[in-house]
């Protein structure tokens, strides 16, 4: 299987986003680990990577379970991102 990789552009530091999405990933038992600059996580049959500089976050899907498409994975990730923004009173838009 192929990797995919997303871009998005945020209204903030990635500092802010990474720091929700990683309370998030314990709460669900996702294994999320890394920095501001890049990390990885993995759980329930998914695994990526990050990379993040100032605004901009680059998230790469290494491996998905077969039957989940790419563009629900595409969507989810937009969708979460989103949500955390509104969460943190923000908006963003992908690139």
């Amino acid at each position: 299987m192929q990797s995919r990789t997303f871009t998005f552009e945020l209204p903030c530091p990635v500092e802010q986003l990474l720091t929700h999405a990683r309370r998030e990933a314990d709460a669900h038992g996702i294994t999320f680990t890394g920095d501001t600059q890049s990390g990885a996580c993995s759980g329930h049959g998914f695994s990526g990577h990050y990379t993040a500089s100032g605004t901009t976050l680059r998230v790469t899907v290494d491996q998905k379970p077969l039957f989940i498409p790419w563009a629900m994975i595409e969507k989810g990730a937009r969708d979460y991102i989103d949500q955390t923004l509104r969460t943190l009173d923000m908006t963003t838009h992908q690139k």
